[in-house]
Order: C-alpha cells, then sequence, then structure tokens
C-alpha cells in the first residue's frame, strides 16, 4: 500500500495519493476499488464462413476456403474466392479445384533455337525454331519438314487463303525468314516435307492475315501487303514506313485495321495509310520485347510490352481504351507466377498467357473477362507450370478430337487438351491431367490481423481421394516455416487435427497433391480451418473516492481541500495523457484516466464538512509492441499528435 493513502497517482512529476470509500466511511470494510478485464471478439467473417459454424469467434470459428475461381494473386484474403497461387491445379471453376491439365511433351530432334510460331495445314501442327521446322501429327510423331539451312532463322509464319484462282485447292503456308533471306511458302501435301518453295526476292520479318491480303515487314520500320501471289514481288504493295528505322516492328496484327507493334510501342494505319503511335506511354521505354507476341481476342488487342499487358480496346473516332491486364500484377515477390508475358492465345472464353518470371521459369495461365465486383478486366488462373524454360508461342488447333493449346518449351514443343464442349474438364473423359502440383491459399486472419487465434483442426471436404489420390495439408503460422499437418486421403471429408500449440495472428496453407495415374482425378470442394479468437483484453479500473475537507489519511489529516482532490482526478481526466498509478498492493503501472469523473453526495454527519465521492475509471495503458514501464516524462506526442514514447 503506498504510504499513507490507499493509491497514488504520479502525474508531470508530481505525486498525490487518495483514500478509497469504504462502507459508512468508518475506515473498515471493503475498498471502493474493482478491477475488470475487458475485451471482445472483433473478428469478421465472410457470408461463406457463417454456413460452416455459428459460435462465437472466442469459442470457435471456421475460416473457409470454399471457391478459387475469381483468381489469383492474393497473399493475404480480401475477399472471398480468391488465392495466392498455384502450380499445376486448376482453379477456374466455381465451388471446384482439379488437377492441371496434363503436358504433352515433345521432342523437336536436332532443335537449337526457340519455337517461335506454329501454323497448322494437312492436319498436322507445324512449329519453326531457327532454321528448322516439325511438323507434329494427332498421333505425337515428330517430323523435321524443312532445314531452311545453316545460318538461317524462321522469325514468323502465317497461313493465307488468299483470292486468287491459285488457292482455289486450299491454304498456303508462309514462313518468313528476316530482311535478308526470302520467305518460304508451303503447299498442301501429306507429306509434310514436300510442297516447299522459296520467292526470289520477297522479304519479311513479322507476317499477319485477314480475309484477303497478307501483310509483311521487309524492313525493321516498313510494311506491305499482299492480296495474291506472295512468292511474286510484284503482286505486293508499295512499302509504308513505320515510325523510325531505329526500332524494329515485333507483331502485326489485322483487326479491321492493321496494328503494327514496335520496340517503341503500338503504331495503327489510318485510312491514308499513314502509321499513327497509340502508345506514347511506351516510347520512353524501347525494349525488344514491347508488343512481341500481341493478337486480337474478342474485339480488342492484347498488347505484352515489358512493364505488363496491356488491353486496346478501338473506340473509332473516341479514340482508344487502353487498360492493364497483367497477370498477378498486385501480388507480392514470393509469388512466383508473375514476369514478362512471352505469348497469347485466345480461345472461346480463355484468354491463355504465357509468362516468364525473373528467375526464368514459365507457367501458362488462363484469363477470362472480369464480372462486376471482380479485380478486373481479365480474372487470371495459373494451370501449368512449365519449369526453366521459355515460351514464346502459343497456338490453339481445333483439328483433333479434342482442340490443343500448343507452347513452345525452349527449344521444343508441348500441348494441353482441352474440352471439346464446354470448359470444364471432367466433363470430357479425353482429358488428362498433372498427376502432381500445390495450391497456396492466402494468409487469413478473420480480418483481424493483431489479435491471436488457436487453431485446432482443418477439414478437407472433396470427392475421389484414396490412399492413393491424396493431399498432403501444410501449413505456416504468421509467415514462418512450412509445417505438415496430415494427409486427406477420404472422401467425401477428411479432418486433420493440429498441435495444441497453433497460435498466432494470421494461417496460411498449402495443398500438395498426388495421384496415382493422369486419369480420374479428384474434386476439391471446401477447405476449413477452425479455430477460436483469443482477442487483446484490457484492464479497467473502477475506483470510488472520497473528496472532503480534513480527510483522514493513514498518516494524518490530508491538507487538500475536498474541492482540490476533485479538482486533480477530473485534470487526469481532461488530460488525455497516461500516469503512473501505484495500487491498494503497490504495484505500479501505467493508466489512462477515462472522461467523465462521476459525483454523488455522501452522508453528512453533525457539523463535519460536506463529503463527495468521486468515481472515476482508468484503463491500463501498455502498447503491444513496447510493454515495459515508462519512466515519468519519457512519453510525449510527435508530430502526428499520437503519443511518442522513448
Amino acid at each position: 500500500m503506498p504510504s499513507g493513502y490507499d493509491f497514488t497517482i504520479e502525474y508531470q512529476g508530481q505525486i498525490r495519493g487518495y483514500m478509497l470509500a469504504r462502507e459508512g466511511q468508518l475506515g473498515r470494510g471493503q475498498r471502493a476499488w474493482r478491477v475488470e478485464n475487458v475485451g471482445a471478439s472483433i473478428a469478421q467473417r465472410m457470408p461463406t464462413e457463417q454456413r460452416y459454424g455459428n459460435q462465437p469467434a472466442v469459442i470457435e470459428a471456421p475460416m473457409v476456403f470454399k471457391t478459387c475461381h475469381r483468381g489469383y494473386g492474393d497473399d493475404q484474403v480480401r475477399s472471398g474466392g480468391r488465392y495466392h497461387y498455384a502450380l499445376n491445379v486448376d482453379c477456374r471453376f466455381p465451388d471446384l479445384v482439379l488437377p492441371g491439365p496434363k503436358k504433352h511433351s515433345l521432342t523437336l530432334p536436332n532443335s537449337a533455337h526457340h519455337v517461335s510460331g506454329f501454323f497448322e495445314m494437312d492436319d498436322m501442327v507445324f512449329a519453326i525454331a531457327g532454321r528448322r521446322c516439325f511438323a507434329m501429327d494427332a498421333d505425337d510423331v515428330v517430323t523435321e519438314a524443312k532445314d531452311f539451312g545453316a545460318g538461317k532463322e524462321a522469325s514468323a509464319c502465317a497461313v493465307f487463303r488468299g483470292t486468287a484462282s491459285k488457292f482455289s485447292t486450299g491454304a498456303r503456308a508462309y514462313v518468313a525468314m528476316g530482311h535478308d533471306e526470302p520467305i518460304y511458302e508451303r503447299a498442301p501435301n501429306a507429306d509434310p516435307t514436300l510442297g516447299w518453295s522459296q520467292a526470289a526476292n520477297v522479304y519479311a520479318e513479322r507476317l499477319a492475315t485477314s480475309k484477303d491480303r497478307l501483310n509483311g515487314s521487309p524492313a525493321p520500320n516498313l510494311v506491305y501487303w499482299v492480296q495474291n501471289d506472295p512468292l511474286l514481288s510484284a503482286d505486293w504493295t508499295t512499302a509504308y514506313p513505320v515510325g523510325d528505322s531505329r526500332h524494329r516492328i515485333t507483331s502485326l496484327v489485322e483487326m479491321g485495321v492493321l496494328y503494327v507493334g514496335k520496340e517503341n510501342g503500338l503504331y495503327i494505319f489510318d485510312q491514308d495509310y499513314q502509321a499513327v503511335t497509340v502508345t506514347p506511354e511506351l516510347e520512353h521505354v524501347p525494349n525488344v520485347w514491347n508488343c512481341f507476341n500481341m493478337i486480337g481476342w474478342q474485339g480488342s488487342l492484347w498488347v505484352p510490352h515489358i512493364r505488363g499487358l496491356l488491353n486496346y480496346q478501338n473506340m473509332g473516332a473516341n479514340g482508344f481504351v487502353v487498360t492493364p491486364a497483367t497477370p498477378g500484377s498486385w501480388t507480392t515477390d514470393e509469388n512466383p507466377v508473375r514476369g514478362r508475358v512471352t505469348a497469347l492465345a485466345g480461345d472461346n472464353r480463355w484468354l491463355y498467357a504465357a509468362v516468364l518470371n525473373p528467375d526464368g521459369n514459365s507457367y501458362i495461365l488462363a484469363g477470362r473477362k472480369a464480372f462486376e465486383g471482380e479485380v478486373g478486366p481479365i480474372v487470371w488462373h495459373p494451370l501449368v507450370s512449365l519449369g526453366a524454360v521459355e515460351c514464346r508461342a502459343l497456338y490453339l488447333s481445333g483439328s483433333y478430337a479434342n482442340p490443343r493449346l500448343y507452347y513452345g518449351a525452349g527449344y521444343n514443343a508441348g500441348y494441353l487438351i482441352l474440352p471439346r464442349v464446354g470448359e470444364d474438364p471432367i466433363q470430357d473423359s479425353n482429358c488428362r491431367y498433372e498427376t502432381s502440383g500445390s495450391l497456396y491459399y492466402p494468409a487469413h486472419s478473420w480480418f483481424t490481423p493483431i489479435t491471436v487465434k488457436v487453431w485446432k483442426s482443418i477439414e478437407i471436404e472433396g470427392d475421389y481421394l484414396t490412399e492413393a489420390r491424396y493431399v498432403d495439408v501444410y501449413y505456416r503460422i504468421d509467415g514462418g516455416t512450412w509445417r505438415y499437418a496430415g494427409r486427406a486421403d477420404r472422401s467425401p471429408r477428411d479432418v486433420i487435427a493440429l498441435p495444441h500449440d497453433t497460435h498466432g495472428s494470421r494461417i496460411e496453407l498449402r495443398l500438395d497433391y498426388t495421384m496415382p495415374s493422369d486419369t480420374l482425378p479428384f474434386r476439391l470442394r471446401s477447405v476449413v480451418v477452425r479455430g477460436a479468437e483469443r482477442p487483446q483484453t484490457v484492464k479497467v479500473i473502477s475506483a470510488t473516492v472520497r473528496c472532503c475537507d480534513n480527510l483522514p489519511t493513514y498518516a494524518g489529516l490530508e491538507r487538500r481541500s475536498g474541492a482540490e482532490i476533485l479538482q486533480d482526478l477530473e485534470s487526469y481526466a481532461q488530460a488525455g495523457e497516461p500516469v503512473k498509478l501505484t495500487d491498494p498492493l503497490g504495484n505500479e503501472r501505467w493508466v489512462l484516466v477515462l472522461a467523465p469523473v462521476g459525483e454523488q453526495e455522501s452522508a453528512q454527519y453533525g457539523d463535519e464538512p460536506p463529503e463527495i465521492l468521486a468515481t472515476i475509471q482508468m484503463a491500463t495503458f501498455e502498447p503491444p509492441d513496447r510493454p515495459e514501464q515508462y519512466e515519468t516524462g519519457a512519453y510525449g506526442t510527435d508530430k502526428y499528435g499520437e503519443i511518442a514514447y522513448a
């Protein structure tokens, strides 16, 4: 007990003591001093989580991952239906997670260059890679169709149907060889090595087709086109300049008008055949990969560049609407599925993109147009991981029993089988799946990143989980190391208990799946983490203080008047600063005296001076990051008006 008083308060270097009210103020009986722990849950749960448990968060609450179809890129839960990233996992469909599509790898013999393009004819898909062109049939038989010769390198390819009688028997394929080597033509032939011929003096580095013409780039800043025979130089138009020759043309796309991609940005030809720049924002960042492999999809242009991916929608006389659509643009550096878009291909509802990350690893993603309220304009999903290769070409083929998405994998190639009807691969028995992969969920905290939670179990709901087809579950707390929780190998629901010491502010989950074969995929329906919140509590002290003249203390009569004692208490409440309290047991702590100070008149006996009982409340004051006691005068306010501590 503080000397002479029930408790003392130190403020601005002065220590003053106070006496607590007792029954009848007779100096005995219970003192009017009470300490309570005040705290309440502030956990916020999404609507889906409400359906998995209705207990208060301090007893038990679920963290539910019900669907991932709203895209990847969130390292922390911000809204429902999104995830951090995935490797060989397909999360595109509501309330369903599947293994990613199987990568069918094709070795291109003697290839020593990146695959830079695909074209299709005679029920075969052809790939150009440096000095060679390869043909791939439905049975994955690879044939070297053409060797263009040492020192030669194919740069682009296109199929042109034309309007002249020469093309009435079918389309021809054209392979661009750069500015110094004439283009090649391939006529239809069942033998992939036959039908090849070369122009005498027609040059192009890039090619693009429309309904009735073939566009080419004979020089770094020139474009021309032909409507009849591309092998005849006389049939080509005058070459039109596009910008200056310091920056090469990287892509050509025709969508009603001709778009020309260059190292310093995008150009469009007006009605007078003048090339006009439409991307002044790219002129200050010229790069050989700007506009490389740009494509038209669903009525607008999709343009890769070293800063990301841009969507350009032509509004006619009203100009362009330009929207960033870069995959993983908001994610952290811990997410590997990010980087430069190297190739694009457009399907019915899905835009496929190859992404090369800073570590040299490539991924194929699928994106759809965002719905209202989603992160847009494209909702992206990683589908497969290609490993440490660069993908410079994507191509959709519809020639076989199922559509195929062909991709370049460094010097080789591969493809993914797509469903014949619809989008969901489980509707098509021809689809195949990767036998292993990982799904990373975002960190979840019930939107209370400071309060501690204790987690007790993880529930996996899914179909076709067995001892051979299973999901290994990992977790980590507050960004720490990954810990193994257990294996889910039972359907429709498997519960994995967590160790009793599993506690922290945020939890992350990782699911690693294993399948015995590339058929009959597991189907993940939901993941639920159950736990309880442990909100921080604050001690609130309630005290009733005697305020009167000639107040008896344990050391004699108080020299302050009752009005002065009451004025002291009110000054503490009005100051809004912490004061040092020494309680009846002699414990010291910092507290805030809360306004207002209550007053109640006590009974007056005879000629004794009147007495007021003042009720005050004091909240303990210890910031969580600096819990130590503070010396008098060691605090003040910083430039923002907040309490600052030494």
